[in-house]
């Protein structure tokens, strides 16, 4: 098997309904049990699944974002196969750490399911109907000689959670040993479908049932949005990061050795208050005396914070948690906590204290915050914070709320390769091959691409925004949508307030304040057009405060937006090395040396490479508009 067969998702399939044969095994049940309220997409992957197991497929995937609700999916299926009026089956539920079993017990045990748990400190009951697993006790009680079936009894149902990590353990290897040839089903789950050691998911399993996208998760309304400007400064310099084979990501305590200087400390805090104030948030640590001592720097402060780590108890964790859910406390520090299993729709902000190296840990963290949310006093949460001081927005390239890739993650590791003659454009005026795909000016002759018209790779004028606001290629399109409307409108007199309608109707959100800033004019607009826009929004106004309201969305004043995005400063002849008076043929030619000079084939670094080049096209944009070309 080459590659994990991945099925369309739940919105884009229609099922056929099977006839059903009387030698057939029929997964559904015939007698009426109890049922959950499904949304349809969950419905949906429910009967994908089932189609898989009348087809005699017994190694499935699901593979769903946070939100999705795997655990509700997983409960309904349960209920089905334990209540079949046929051979009713034995099921398991397995996780990975011992402190993960008691919720999920609690979980089945809410859905009327007789379930018990099979934990060092938990007495087990063998004729129960399900069986929620600890991978971590199972392999230390089969060191000691006794067998798996022993141990577990029959099952003729399995599933995984947090598969992308459970695969790695010996258990999970224990249970497929011993259960797979018994023709028992295994279900995987995971949000995070990427590699996490040396066999990938395709050898464990092969179809995958897939839910929504994040951005239809977003749409449907059970996802926010996630948002991360770039901090003053950053804890590491990516040079200074070590790897740790052992843990197979950046070295924790050579970070927390960097972390815990005053000055670091309170570059956490001074970020906190500057962009998330006031703001539910979870921060994740380096190591346990780092958490300490950012809640001791919070508090001097006078920001209510408390720090958790593995060791801290259960039931201390629950009332920590009551505490943030209540306000009581802001922010939560945590080490080795907070992640796996972690259900808290109430935090809006993440900060991340610390590098990681790794897909899965960085989404596992950075997506703790963007579940939906309506809070007691009827105000619905609208976007989560991301506040990086690790450079893993940068690093990663992407949101946990952006369009994620999974058909690579599901096939064996593969050698990168370099890039190909595709990934390049050639320039129509001298004909010069190999540019960068996103170059402004090309090297040898000065040709400037796109110019009176879109250019692709830029999807709107970026230089009042790049550097203030971290874009992916999604963050990127949407604003786009809200500038290029916003300007389209005011060209052919339409009213503004279609803009939000339109944006909400395409991306499921209300599209936040400080993306309509400086859209028609720009950053720097005259009295006349000033004048303009407000003869403009009279036609349509209904009252005075929506005049002034929309006067503010573009051009500033009392319009809500982060302090640092409006005392930004230029700094494109920094960027491009030029001086500040310099002429535009001068910034050509510092553009077409930095763009030599950051291409792939003379940079070592082509990560970095690209990142320059980038920077450079939002430093010429910059300057062309400044020296009006």
């Amino acid at each position: 098997m080459s590659q994990l067969t991945l099925l369309p998702t739940p919105q884009a399939i229609a099922i056929p309904t099977h006839p059903r044969a009387k030698d057939s095994a029929d997964f559904l049940p015939k007698s009426a049990g109890k049922k959950q309220e499904l949304f349809p997409f969950q419905s949906m992957m429910v009967r994908q699944t089932y189609d898989l197991i009348r087809a005699n497929e017994k190694r499935i995937l699901w593979v769903a974002a946070p939100s999705a609700g795997k655990t509700r999916i997983s409960g309904q299926v349960m209920i089905d196969a334990t209540q079949r009026a046929k051979k009713p089956m034995r099921c398991a539920f397995v996780v990975e750490m011992d402190v993960l079993g008691q919720q999920t017990l609690e979980t089945y045990e809410k859905l009327g399911l007789h379930a018990t748990l099979y934990k060092a400190d938990k007495k087990y009951d063998p004729s129960a109907q399900v069986v929620v697993i600890s991978s971590q006790t199972l392999e230390q009680r089969v060191k000691k000689g006794q067998s798996v079936t022993e141990l577990l009894g029959n099952f003729g149902l399995i599933l995984g959670d947090e598969i992308h990590t459970l695969s790695q353990r010996v258990g999970w290897r224990l249970l497929n040993e011993a259960y797979a040839p018994c023709s028992t089903i295994f279900i995987g789950m995971t949000g995070t479908p990427w590699n996490e050691g040396d066999r990938s998911l395709f050898h464990w399993f092969d179809k995958a049932v897939c839910a929504p996208q994040p951005p239809e998760l977003v749409k449907l309304g059970r996802l926010v949005i996630v948002r991360g400007f770039p901090p003053q400064d950053e804890l590491f310099e990516d040079s200074a990061l070590k790897w740790s084979a052992k843990d197979n990501d950046f070295d924790l305590t050579s970070q927390e050795d960097a972390s815990i200087s005053d000055q670091k400390l309170q570059l956490v805090l001074q970020e906190y208050q500057k962009q998330g104030e006031g703001r539910t948030a979870i921060a994740y640590c380096s190591g346990v005396l780092h958490a300490k001592l950012l809640t001791r720097t919070f508090l001097a402060a006078g920001v209510a914070a408390e720090y958790q780590t593995g060791d801290t108890h259960p039931t201390e964790r629950k009332a920590q948690h009551a505490r943030m859910e209540s306000g009581e406390t802001k922010v939560l520090f945590s080490i080795g906590t907070c992640t796996k299993g972690y259900d808290a729709p109430f935090v809006s902000c993440i900060i991340l204290a610390r590098a990681i190296g790794k897909k899965n840990p960085y989404h596992q963290m950075s997506c703790r915050g963007n579940r939906a949310h309506t809070y007691p006093d009827g105000a619905a949460k609208i976007d989560c914070l991301l506040i990086d001081l690790g450079g893993n927005i940068r690093r990663f390239g992407h949101y946990p709320t952006d369009h994620q890739d999974y058909s690579a993650a599901l096939m064996p590791p593969k050698r990168k390769q370099e890039a190909t003659d595709d990934y390049y454009k050639t320039c129509p005026e001298c004909g010069m091959e190999k540019i960068l795909p996103f170059a402004k000016l090309c090297p040898g002759c000065g040709y400037e691409f796109g110019k009176g018209k879109d250019d692709e790779e830029t999807l709107f004028n970026l230089a009042d925004f790049q550097l203030k606001e971290y874009f992916t290629p999604l963050g990127s399109q949407q604003v786009q949508f809200v500038r290029s409307h916003k300007a389209r409108y005011f060209a052919e007199n339409i009213n503004p307030d279609n803009v939000a309608k339109e944006f909400a109707a395409e991306f499921g959100f209300q599209p936040p304040l400080d993306w309509h800033l400086w859209a028609v004019f720009g950053r720097r607009s005259s009295k006349e057009q000033r004048a303009r826009y407000h003869a403009y929004l009279q036609s349509f106004a209904p009252h005075d405060y929506w005049l002034n309201r929309h006067m503010r969305l573009e051009f500033g004043g009392e319009v809500k937006i982060p302090e640092f995005l409006a005392k930004w400063q230029d700094k494109w002849w920094d960027i491009l090395g030029v001086g500040k008076t310099a002429t535009m043929e001068q910034v050509k030619l510092a553009y077409i040396l930095g763009i030599k000079r950051w291409h792939p084939d003379v940079c070592d670094d082509r990560a970095n490479a690209e990142t320059q080049a980038k920077l450079l096209n939002i430093a010429f944009e910059e300057a062309k508009k400044l020296l009006c070309v």
